[in-house]
């Protein structure tokens, strides 16, 4: 007997729909829409209180897509992500940083190939891409983004949407408030901190000036100059050559300056 999925049309189960989209080949799926998201096995269905529901349960089904990872520590990074995406809608701003930021290294957010915290993230952000495009979409996660959509079994999905389904999970008003806090959030970092910062333009030096030996301050400071790097998306300096009080002169003022 084929598995069955119904999706909600309230909130779509974009994530669960592109895994059985994924391994229909070997574990056949119907697919229909309806009031609430569930999943029917051998006559026993489960009722999907979110898309993550339908995700472990469609990668354990199908374990030879490694969906769910391979090893007990994808499993658990995988479980982390999935963790992740209940918290996006709180605070999407601090969510989208943290995101970003993990993303800068890599491809996809586990394994070397498509998992199901891919799919969680992916599901989060489309399901309020507007929103958050508006405010603005750091650059990993825009790039991740357009990867994941890129993708051929992602591309079907969401083609074949039915016009009655939601795709925004969000009321106007909770969208509203989102998109404000975020943008306070944003404008705070940016003017509060470094006045006048422009995208692109900021540039940042370590060490500021010739201040002795290298200690914790340092580190410190080399941090917090990255931040504001990867913020603004400009260009850090590092120097170890004038870390020397003795060659506090104006020879290095001038080195600073060109800087």
């Amino acid at each position: 007997m084929a598995t069955k999925l119904v999706s909600s049309y309230n909130e779509p189960a974009i994530g669960g729909l592109i895994v059985a989209e994924v391994i229909k080949s070997t574990n056949p799926i119907e697919i229909s829409w309806g009031q609430e998201t569930s999943i029917t096995f051998s006559n026993r269905t489960l009722i999907c209180v979110t898309n993550n529901d339908v995700l472990r349960a469609l990668a354990r089904d199908a374990p030879k897509y490694q969906l769910y990872g391979k090893t007990p520590i994808e499993r658990t990074q995988i479980d982390h992500w999935l963790t992740y995406t209940l918290s996006m809608e709180k605070d999407p701003a601090d969510e989208l940083m943290y995101l970003n930021k993990c993303l800068a290294p890599l491809t996809f957010l586990v394994a070397n190939h498509l998992t199901i915290a891919d799919l969680a993230v992916f599901n989060e952000l489309f399901s309020c891409y507007e929103e958050l495009k508006a405010v603005g979409i750091p650059v990993h996660v825009q790039r991740f983004y357009d990867l994941i959509s890129a993708q051929p079994a992602v591309k079907n999905v969401l083609q074949g949407i039915p016009k009655e389904a939601k795709l925004g999970k969000r009321g106007t008003t909770t969208r509203g408030g989102s998109a404000e806090k975020t943008t306070e959030r944003k404008q705070e970092g940016k003017f509060v901190d470094l006045p006048g910062a422009e995208m692109g333009k900021v540039v940042v030096r370590f060490p500021p000036e010739a201040s002795g030996y290298l200690h914790i301050g340092h580190a410190k400071a080399a941090l917090l100059n990255q931040y504001y790097q990867q913020a603004f998306q400009g260009k850090l300096i590092m120097r170890f050559d004038d870390t020397n009080p003795a060659k506090e002169n104006v020879h290095f003022e001038k080195v600073i300056l060109e800087d």
